[in-house]
């Protein structure tokens, strides 16, 4: 791979993205720690509005119940409104579907037990959650961006491979009332809001009309609140109603309607560069997707307004992603213009390498999105993509460690299929994924054939 492709490549991408941490898989706690820093490009790709059924409101730019939370927990929100989806049998792998969605049916709604059963001297987790090794990376990014996320709440140094006991409970007690068909009014239950952040106000006190919540329901849903207050925030969270709306746990009203206009990635820190603008034959968007490769203490708001910076890992990583890319597309093209092989530094190789960085400065570019993380899985995906970058001909969506463990991507669900693939970002740092990479570059010379010279 010549050093000037590499330099054409980087006036289109600069610095990029993505760290992550290893995570030991029920062998002992976890201790979090990440690097920070280092700037990324500041890239413009299209945005397009999200549907959600009939809904197809357009977007305003915040949601003032969510302004309170911090650029971290309003990504924690959005990684948790998946994770949802996973532990209430509604997504991941099919065989653990069902088992998510029976673990814990006929568990009584008493928060006391459930935190007993968790916390307790004679513990037993297993009867409130599966212990599902394939949500554990996933989980590791989630305590990230917040530790009160994590069963310890992040007191002391160590992370625990469990959820907080207000998620279980609340986990247990959705999972219950969609087995029964039940669906909450959210609109109503919000009325509410202060009552259950009241600690003079006790559970029987509190009548919801039209919310569809028993007394035990109500019960739980006070302890919870009282345990941490900003669980109630988190349940009004736009991307977690959205997923609670989908998922059949909650009823559509002008509440939950208003929240789902703001269940979208908009602040993403990109900008909409139309078709007919675009100067370059080939477009590669980079998107990294739950990854705790992102720095949110002390950023420079002016360079990364949404509050995230990237660190040097993921940088470092993202950049061999690149240079592996245009090192398998340059042989391609090289291939394709001069068949032979031309002696190694001659002025004959010299020349070569400039023609094809000549072509590449005209007919490609590559964009990473480093504005903020995103949360990009097969079910989601095209909405996403679109909203983010919709002009890009190719998409790589780049994951933290074992995230991918949590999903089912299907084959339909990645190139040749459709135009966007899954990385997980060690494969990409120790060279397992150059076979996908390979595919990308195939993917990119075929759409430059049309431009290169015919063969002399």
């Amino acid at each position: 791979m010549g050093s000037d492709l590499i330099v054409v490549l980087r006036r289109y991408l600069k610095k990029e993205i993505l760290v992550q941490m290893a995570f030991s898989i029920f062998s002992k706690i976890i201790s979090g720690s990440c690097l920070f820093g280092c700037l990324f490009l500041f890239c413009g790709c299209a945005q397009i509005p999200e549907t959600v059924e009939s809904d197809q409101l357009p977007k305003p730019k915040a949601d003032d119940t969510t302004a309170t939370f911090s650029p971290a927990q309003q990504y924690a929100g959005e990684i948790l409104s998946y994770m949802m989806q996973v532990t209430l049998g509604k997504a991941g792998k099919p065989k653990l579907r069902q088992e998510w969605g029976q673990r814990g049916l006929t568990l009584p709604l008493d928060f006391d037990r459930i935190s007993n059963l968790m916390l307790g001297p004679e513990k037993q987790p297993s009867q409130v959650m599966v212990l599902d090794n394939n949500i554990l990376g996933l989980s590791q990014v989630l305590y990230h961006y917040d530790k009160g996320l994590n069963l310890f709440k992040g007191k002391g140094a160590q992370v625990s491979l469990f959820p907080s006991t207000e998620l279980l409970s609340i986990r247990v007690m959705l999972l219950q009332k969609m087995y029964r068909g039940e669906k909450v009014g959210m609109g109503e239950l919000m009325k509410k809001k202060a009552q259950f952040l009241d600690p003079g106000v006790l559970a029987q006190e509190i009548v919801l009309d039209g919310v569809c919540l028993n007394a035990s329901e109500i019960k739980l849903l006070k302890d919870v609140a009282q345990s941490d207050p900003s669980f109630m925030t988190y349940l009004e969270h736009p991307a977690i109603v959205e997923t609670l709306y989908r998922i059949g746990a909650v009823d559509m009203d002008p509440y939950v309607r208003k929240k789902i206009q703001f269940a979208h990635h908009n602040d993403a820190g990109l900008s909409h560069v139309p078709d007919k603008e675009r100067q370059k034959t080939v477009l590669i968007s980079i998107l990294p997707s739950m990854v705790d490769a992102f720095d949110y203490q002390g950023i420079d708001r002016e360079i990364y307004p949404s509050g995230f910076a990237p660190d040097d890992m993921y940088n470092r990583d993202v950049q061999k992603l690149i240079d592996t890319l245009s090192r398998y597309l340059q042989k391609l093209i090289m291939a394709q213009m001069f068949g032979d092989r031309a002696p190694m530094d001659s002025t004959e190789e010299k020349t070569r390498h400039e023609s094809i960085k000549a072509l590449l400065d005209t007919h490609l570019d590559i964009v990473a999105v480093n504005q903020r993380p995103l949360v990009v899985y097969p079910e989601n995906a095209e909405r996403v993509v679109h909203q983010v970058c919709g002009d890009a001909d190719f998409s790589v969506i780049v994951m933290g460690k074992n995230v991918y463990l949590s999903m089912y991507i299907s084959d339909v669900d990645t190139f040749p299929h459709v135009n966007r693939v899954y990385l997980d970002v060690l494969d990409i740092r120790h060279g397992q994924a150059d076979y996908e990479i390979s595919q990308i570059s195939m993917f990119a010379f075929n759409k430059l054939k049309p431009h290169l010279p015919s063969p002399e």
